[in-house]
């Protein structure tokens, strides 16, 4: 069991982890008003108050603490808005919820059987990105936390197969999932197959840290296929997923990397192979540069979103994807039967 609780909003920077609450709590309970959240009066007027320049309007707030805490509310009722039609624009259409922009700010799930691969990824990121904030918005105790790391870690593996199948445009092989070397090795026979060259070692031909190896290092395969078959120019995608928040140098999927995943082939099949590092928190300037210099395509959390907006380019790449969204199905099926959720004022979720 997971218990989440909610606390109140106490800063004006807290609009994006407070739209991933509504989200998850419009999932919960079929929608979501202003008036449900929680607000922690003294520190969000404070906050407000820092964003105002004029002197005398400052003073005005100070002085009447009950107008400015309507101004702060409406304030960040309109940011919780422009957020929304920025998540609208990103996914393309997917975004699940159904809201109305007055004053209260209803937000809806019109069908949870609607969640689809794209709407139900989507939410994942975002309310797993709100549960990492150092906004602390979302409050667990240290096992249940960590029980949240090590289920989304398998949950950020199948986003990342949608999200390459966009963003190589054809059929992907999730080999994160791979409980055996010799599943493995099945596998990559099979992607030897589509690419029409190459051929898997076997087992007994693996050097020893190899023959240990569940994944060879990568998640996710992706194969440049946009007419569906393999054809000249296609390349190959070995894809990274850490949820690891700092220190991720290790994780880049560089020049070295693809070559040691090529240690578990006999003959190498005949297509470049590229790295992909993806992540699901916000664009790092620094870590992009890190894989730009190793040859590593860097997937953050705002082009996920964009890839998950993205409509996929042909069925072969749609029949890839059907394993990685039934688990993801039955993953979220299985959290939501164990999840506790609760604000300050009590039980809202069994």
């Amino acid at each position: 069991m997971i218990s989440v609780e909610f606390q109140p909003i106490s800063s004006m920077d807290d609009v994006e982890d407070a739209l991933a609450i509504a989200e998850f709590w419009a999932i919960v309970k079929g929608g979501f008003s202003i008036t449900d959240f929680e607000w922690d009066d003294d520190e969000l007027i404070a906050s407000y108050i820092d964003t105002i320049v004029d002197p005398l309007m400052r003073k005005d707030l100070t002085q009447e603490p009950s107008f400015a805490l309507s101004e702060a509310k409406d304030e960040f009722a309109r940011q919780i808005h422009v957020s929304i039609e920025n998540r609208k624009r990103s996914l393309g259409g997917r975004y699940p919820f159904h809201y109305e922009p007055n004053e209260d700010l209803f937000l809806v799930l019109p069908n949870r059987e609607a969640l689809d691969f794209q709407a139900l990824s989507y939410c994942w990121v975002s309310f797993y990105n709100a549960a990492q904030s150092d906004r602390h918005l979302v409050s667990m105790a240290n096992a249940d936390r960590k029980q949240l790391v090590r289920e989304f870690a398998a949950i950020f593996e199948f986003i990342c197969c949608y999200a390459l199948a966009v963003r190589s445009a054809g059929p992907v092989w999730h080999l994160g999932k791979e409980r055996s070397t010799a599943t493995l090795l099945r596998r990559l026979s099979e992607i030897c197959k589509f690419i029409g060259s190459g051929a898997a070692k076997n087992f007994k031909d693996l050097e020893v840290h190899l023959a240990y190896s569940n994944d060879g290092g990568v998640d996710v395969f992706g194969v440049y296929a946009p007419a569906g078959a393999f054809q000249k120019g296609s390349q190959a995608f070995l894809l990274g997923a850490t949820i690891q928040k700092t220190d991720r140098k290790r994780k880049i999927v560089g020049p070295e990397a693809a070559a040691e995943f090529q240690g578990l082939f006999s003959t190498v099949p005949l297509l470049p192979f590229h790295g992909v590092l993806a992540v699901p928190f916000e664009f790092d300037q620094a870590e992009a540069e890190r894989c730009r210099i190793r040859q590593c395509i860097y997937l953050s959390r705002a082009e996920i979103i964009l890839l998950l907006g993205t409509q996929l380019p042909h069925a072969v790449a749609k029949r890839s994807l059907r394993l990685p969204f039934a688990q993801l199905m039955d993953t979220t099926r299985r959290i939501a039967g164990e999840i506790r959720i609760s604000t300050n004022s009590g039980l809202i979720s069994v």
